[in-house]
């Protein structure tokens, strides 16, 4: 399945840390989220998130295409 957003993966403005993240889609909690987070590598989330020194970053984007495909 290709990019389901209208903007760029690599947009800037895709990128959030966990916390503005959750803020922007409240669907989602912050537990879930770091759950999603911590098992990334397991799961194939790790193509939507960038650990840059001790932050987390995901991108709204990838990481509604690997909701759509996540099965």
């Amino acid at each position: 399945m290709g990019n389901i957003s209208n903007q760029s993966p690599t947009d800037l403005k895709n990128w959030k840390p966990i916390q503005a993240f959750v803020e922007s889609n409240p669907d989602f909690g912050e537990n879930q989220v770091l759950w999603l987070v911590r098992h990334r590598k397991e799961n194939g989330m790790d193509k939507a998130t960038r650990k840059i020194g001790k932050r987390i970053y995901i991108n709204e984007a990838l990481f509604a295409e690997w909701v759509m495909n996540h099965e």
